[in-house]
């Protein structure tokens, strides 16, 4: 109701700024949007357990981009190799 007294009482410009505001916020989140599923997939990779876990937790795109299975199989194998160098440390004492 302020911003409609504000446009009758001249203040169009005040309008179409906040109108600009609006469509850069539409412009970023279409742009996260248009990525291929699996350049998403692919960065999220780099993440550690807990930065995944936070980042599912921004918004509903990115909450279906972090749960995705891809995602943590990559985790997993991060571990899982981690893991196997670590044992091959303490078999071999390399």
């Amino acid at each position: 109701m302020a911003a409609a007294a504000a446009y009758l009482n001249g203040g169009a410009e005040e309008m179409q700024d906040r109108a600009l505001v609006v469509s850069e916020r539409q412009t970023r989140a279409s742009m996260m949007e248009q990525l291929v599923p699996e350049i998403t997939t692919h960065a999220l990779s780099y993440l550690d357990y807990l930065s995944l876990c936070r980042l599912s937790m921004t918004n509903s795109l990115m909450w279906k981009s972090a749960n995705d299975d891809n995602a943590w199989k990559a985790l997993y194998h991060k571990a899982v190799e981690k893991e196997i160098l670590n044992l091959g440390f303490l078999i071999f004492g390399a």
